[in-house]
């Protein structure tokens, strides 16, 4: 698999000649805070409305059915203090259709137009928030939904800027005017920028961006990458504990665990990336071991102890010093469910942990990475977080060594560095 990396370091595309799809993608890091949050989402649905070059709805989408059903995302994924707006395109290999017309030149053109050219009007500005609107109304009549937005409200009470979870203050979104959405749109151009592929012809790609990437965004020349990672602590609250009747038939329950360390820091800063990296895993092997499937422990010991075979979930949120795990359950057992999920945490902790089982979850990390990494998408992602963080394409080398290397007194280690901050339940 070969590398093109441009003396520009933002910009770097792989070529892997095994695909019959290509993806390429610019990046911009911008600060999270909840006005930014609200304008890059709403910026985003615009864009994938409509472009200055393709002014309508049905103008953009004949374009990319054109271009062979090509697909055009603007996605803001928060990661950690810091948003990343992603524009990216997945289209199929030119060397696929005989078409002299479909190249990587008229592709890359296309792509341009859309992620660099924004139309700012009222039309698309109205129209983006109605959807936006709409799509957050019927979200949050599911009640796990608006439990784990209400979480993250009661987990960030002191600091909002993190509290929202996937499109932002909706509030804010309808009341952003359309010279607030302009500027934002224009502080993207000098926000850090790293434009990253992968294809089956990365020199094809790299001549076309020498030749035709737009100078005027700042950004491409700014440092993209970082010496140290920066996480969000969870502050020095806990035993919160908040519960809610909204009648429903089953009851939400999230039991939000905390990392002791850094916790009473403004934010925690990061040097040493290789120790974090482990950190990291062993938060997905403790993800896996207590929630990963219906053989995992909390899934058995609910199933055991109540007769009942309820989904549970085990998230590491990693960047936030976050370990949830949440559960749907009858509202008469509440109580019963907390109590398990406590033992169990607290069974890790006193190192009483099933060795088979541990097998088991690094087993099933190892399966997904092996899976995952012969995809396109996956690919890209890992090229982002390369071109984030310095020496991350090293270290991420030894992904499965790091893993097979994970061991119950790692694990027992990493349970010990949580706290419960946080109780909140949804009847």
């Amino acid at each position: 698999m070969k590398v093109i990396k441009m003396l520009n370091p933002n910009i770097e595309y792989r070529s892997d000649p095994k695909f019959t799809t290509g993806t390429i993608g610019d990046f911009f890091r911008i600060r999270l805070n909840k006005k930014n949050l609200a304008l890059a989402n709403l910026l985003a649905r615009m864009q994938m409305n409509a472009t200055a070059s393709f002014p309508s709805i049905s103008q953009q989408q004949e374009v990319l059915s054109k271009f062979y059903d090509m697909s055009f995302e603007v996605v803001p994924q928060i990661m950690g203090p810091e948003i990343i707006m992603s524009y990216v395109a997945n289209f199929v290999e030119p060397v696929e259709v005989l078409d002299p017309e479909y190249t990587y030149k008229n592709i890359y053109k296309t792509f341009e137009k859309m992620a660099h050219h924004p139309l700012i009007n009222e039309e698309i500005l109205e129209l983006s928030k109605k959807q936006l609107e709409d799509e957050y109304r019927e979200v949050m009549e599911g009640p796990s939904s608006y439990a784990l937005d209400k979480f993250f409200k009661i987990w960030y009470q002191d600091r909002p800027d993190y509290e929202d979870t996937f499109m932002g203050d909706i509030n804010l979104i309808k009341d952003l005017t359309l010279k607030e959405v302009l500027t934002f749109s224009r502080s993207i151009r000098i926000a850090p920028d790293a434009k990253l592929g992968v294809m089956k012809s990365a020199n094809s790609i790299e001549m076309l961006v020498r030749k035709n990437n737009n100078l005027d965004f700042a950004g491409i020349i700014r440092a993209f990458d970082m010496d140290e990672i920066v996480n969000i602590p969870a502050g020095p609250q806990e035993g919160i504990y908040e519960e809610e009747n909204h009648g429903n038939l089953q009851a939400q329950v999230y039991l939000g665990y905390g990392y002791r360390e850094g916790r009473d820091e403004k934010f925690i800063h990061v040097k040493d990336i290789e120790t974090e990296y482990q950190k990291r895993l062993v938060g997905l092997i403790l993800s896996e071991y207590l929630a990963g499937d219906q053989s995992s422990k909390l899934f058995t010991s609910i199933r055991e102890e109540l007769g009942a075979a309820y989904q549970v979930n085990a998230n590491s949120y990693h960047r936030n010093s976050l370990f949830l795990i949440n559960t749907g359950i009858d509202p008469d057992q509440i109580d019963e469910v907390i109590k398990i999920i406590k033992d169990e945490v607290e069974k890790v902790k006193k190192g009483d942990i099933d060795i088979d089982l541990l097998k088991k979850s690094k087993k099933s990390l190892i399966n997904f990475r092996l899976i995952a990494q012969d995809r396109e998408n996956w690919q890209l992602a890992n090229l982002l977080r390369q071109e984030m963080f310095s020496g991350y394409g090293r270290i991420d080398d030894d992904y499965m060594d790091v893993i097979k290397d994970i061991n119950p007194k790692m694990l027992a280690d990493f349970a010990n560095d949580l706290f419960l901050k946080e109780s909140y339940v949804l009847k």
